[in-house]
């Protein structure tokens, strides 16, 4: 008799452990939490600027339609950021996330996206570089320790 199996998930795969602190250097431990920290921010940014902290669809496929349309809107902003960030020689972790929501929110409503000159582009890639996140660099957070 076969048994069934299951399709292997990213959870599966083996993670590394610090089992000797003393083997990491600090610096590269430091880029671990900064990059920990930066996952944790884009998964903020899912949930409250793009209105994903209640999900309303009721069945389990459709909640995971959901997610999976969450998680392309959330691309489609970062591409546009990168886009900006390219155009206006700064870094797209520079730019701010929730601004670029509202702009894009605008930019659609007012129909500008269906004619999409090249002027009315590089205004709107020219806005979204326009708000920048300072660097806070050593900034404590309440949940990094």
């Amino acid at each position: 008799m076969l048994a069934k199996t299951r399709a292997r998930t990213a959870l599966d795969e083996p993670r590394p452990v610090l089992r000797d602190p003393k083997l990491v250097p600090k610096a590269e431990l430091g880029a671990l939490y900064q990059r920990r920290w930066h996952i944790e921010l884009d998964l903020r940014y899912i949930e409250t600027a793009l209105g994903m902290e209640v999900l309303r669809c009721m069945t389990p496929v459709m909640v995971e339609k959901e997610q999976w349309v969450h998680l392309l809107a959330y691309d489609l902003i970062r591409l546009l950021m990168a886009q900006a960030a390219f155009e206006h020689d700064t870094e797209p972790r520079a730019l701010s996330f929730k601004h670029t929501v509202q702009l894009y929110s605008q930019f659609s409503t007012r129909s500008l996206c269906q004619r999409a000159e090249p002027d009315s582009l590089a205004l709107f890639f020219a806005l979204i570089a326009q708000q920048r996140v300072g660097r806070r660099p050593g900034r404590l957070e309440p949940r990094v320790r």
